[in-house]
């Protein structure tokens, strides 16, 4: 079942500022993550801080786009990263869950919740590109 709707479009149209907001939510996701893993997890504190470099390089193309071409194009990259960031949640969420890590300040309804953002994230951006 898909609990995004599938066949139902926005109501409006996403526009650069919408995918500004939503780019600087995953920015920020990636920085809670790393912010509360525990010490020890050097892979995963690392693996966090790709991902906000990732975004925060995504915001600053973000201002640079000055045509639909270029937002066409800059859109499938989003989708790519976000989709990247949705599966490094649930990967985590399932290392919280099967005690695999110690949570640190990251607990699993904070990662669950974060993560279904993202992937609502996508959803949207999948409408768009079907549409474009």
């Amino acid at each position: 079942m898909d609990i995004f709707c599938k066949d139902v479009k926005p109501f409006v149209p996403l526009t650069i500022h919408e995918v500004k907001f939503w780019l600087r939510i995953m920015k920020e996701h990636s920085l809670f993550i790393k912010l509360g893993l525990p010490c020890d997890q050097t892979e995963l504190i690392n693996e966090a801080q790709e991902f906000y470099n990732v975004f925060e390089d995504l915001q600053k193309k973000a201002c640079r786009i000055d045509c639909e071409e270029d937002f066409n194009c800059f859109i499938e990259h989003v989708m790519v990263a976000v989709k990247r960031i949705f599966c490094f949640k649930r990967h985590l969420l399932h290392l919280l869950i099967e005690c695999r890590i110690r949570g640190g300040a990251n607990y699993p309804l904070l990662i669950d919740h974060i993560s279904r953002e993202a992937m609502y994230f996508h959803k949207i951006l999948e409408k768009l590109s079907a549409a474009i």
